[in-house]
C-alpha cells in the first residue's frame, strides 16, 4: 500500500512539474531568440544598455547587426563594446555606423563620431622592457621613477624614449604609438654579434666520366659437395649393453629358479613368512628379467645400426665342463 501511494505521489509530482518546465524552457533566451526579429534584438539591446548590461545588451546587438548590418544596430553595438572595455571594436563599429550618411539620425550620427575620436586620443597601454633590466626611462625629457620592467599609458602619437643603464651607453629610440593599439617597446644593451655568413664559392661542374666496362669474371668451379657425416656407435656400446643383459638375465634367472623353490616349499608349509619370501623373490626376479630383455633388446638395435657389424660373430664355445656360444668382437 505504501509502494502505490508513493507511486501516486510521483506521478503527481512529475505532471505538476513537467508544465512549469516546459514554459520555462520555452521562456529560455534560446527559444526567445529564434522567435525574436532583428528589431526586436535592438529593442532588448537598448533597453540592456539603459540597465547598464553591456554583456547582454552586446549578444543582442551582435543578433540585430548580424542580420541588419544598418547603421543604428552599430551605433548601439558600439556603445556595448566601449561599456565593456573594448575600445578598438567599438571604435570600429562607430565608424560603420557614420560610413553611410543618411541613414542614421543626425544625433546618433555625430554622437559616434565624437565617440570614436575620443577613443583614438585614449592613452594606450605601453610596456617598456630592457636587457638587462632595471633600466631608467626617459620619455619626451621626462624621467620615469620607475625601471624596466614596467608599463604605463601614453597618448597616441610620436614619442621619444631614451633608455639608461649604468655603465652603458644610452639608447634612443624614436617611436609612434597607435591608437588603440597596446605598443611594447624592448631593447638590449648588448646585442649578440651578428656573424657575418662567409660567400658560398660557385660550385664547379662535375665533368662526366665514362665509365670502363668491367669483364665478367668466369666463375670458378664448385668443389664436390661432401658427403654427409654420418653417426657411427660405438662398439664399446654393443659390448656393454649385451654384457649388462646377459647379467640381468642370468640373475633374474637364479631368482626365478629361487622363487620356484620358494613356491614349492610354501606349499608343503603355509607360513607367512615362506610367502613374503616367495613374493619377494619372484618381484627380484621379475625387474631383472625386465631389465635384461630391455638391454638385450637395446643390444641387438645398436648392432644392426652399426656398419661394421660383420665384424662381430657368434663363435661356438667348448669346453671340458661348459657347452656354449660366445660373441667375438674386432674394433
Amino acid at each position: 500500500m505504501a509502494n502505490l501511494r508513493f507511486e501516486r505521489l510521483t506521478v503527481v509530482v512529475a505532471l505538476a512539474v513537467t508544465p512549469a518546465l516546459t514554459s520555462s524552457l520555452l521562456a529560455s533566451p534560446a527559444h526567445a531568440d529564434e522567435k525574436k526579429d532583428p528589431a526586436a534584438h535592438l529593442k532588448a539591446g537598448k533597453k540592456l544598455l539603459e540597465k547598464k548590461e553591456y554583456l547582454k545588451a552586446k549578444v543582442e546587438l551582435l543578433a540585430a547587426q548580424e542580420q541588419l548590418g544598418d547603421p543604428e544596430s552599430a551605433y548601439y553595438l558600439g556603445r556595448a563594446y566601449e561599456g565593456l572595455g573594448e575600445d578598438a571594436n567599438a571604435a570600429a563599429a562607430y565608424d560603420k555606423a557614420t560610413a553611410t550618411a543618411g541613414k542614421i539620425p543626425a544625433d546618433l550620427a555625430k554622437d559616434a563620431a565624437t565617440r570614436a575620436a575620443a577613443l583614438r586620443k585614449k592613452p594606450v597601454k605601453v610596456t617598456l622592457d630592457s636587457a638587462p633590466e632595471s633600466a631608467s626611462v626617459r620619455i619626451d625629457g621626462t624621467e620615469i621613477a620607475q625601471k624596466t620592467p614596467f608599463f604605463m599609458h601614453l597618448a597616441p602619437g610620436s614619442h621619444k624614449f631614451v633608455f639608461a643603464l649604468p655603465g652603458k651607453p644610452e639608447i634612443v629610440r624614436d617611436e609612434l604609438i597607435a591608437p588603440l593599439v597596446p605598443a611594447v617597446i624592448r631593447v638590449e644593451f648588448d646585442p649578440k654579434p651578428v656573424v657575418p655568413t662567409k660567400p658560398t664559392a660557385p660550385v664547379e661542374p662535375t665533368p662526366k666520366v665514362t665509365p670502363t666496362p668491367t669483364p665478367t669474371p668466369t666463375p670458378e668451379p664448385m668443389p664436390p659437395a661432401e658427403a654427409p657425416l654420418r653417426h657411427v656407435v660405438s662398439h664399446r656400446w654393443i659390448c656393454i649393453t649385451g654384457t649388462a643383459a646377459l647379467g640381468f638375465l642370468a640373475f633374474g634367472g637364479i631368482y626365478g629358479v629361487k622363487t620356484l623353490i620358494d613356491k614349492s616349499k610354501y606349499d608343503a608349509q603355509q607360513t607367512p613368512e615362506r610367502r613374503d619370501l616367495g613374493q619377494r623373490d619372484a618381484l627380484i626376479a621379475d625387474v631383472a628379467l625386465g631389465i635384461g630383455l630391455g638391454l638385450a633388446v637395446t643390444t641387438v638395435v645398436l648392432w644392426v645400426k652399426t656398419p661394421s657389424s660383420s665384424n662381430v660373430a657368434l663363435v661356438p664355445w667348448v669346453s671340458p665342463a661348459l657347452v656354449g656360444a660366445g660373441a667375438t668382437f674386432r674394433f
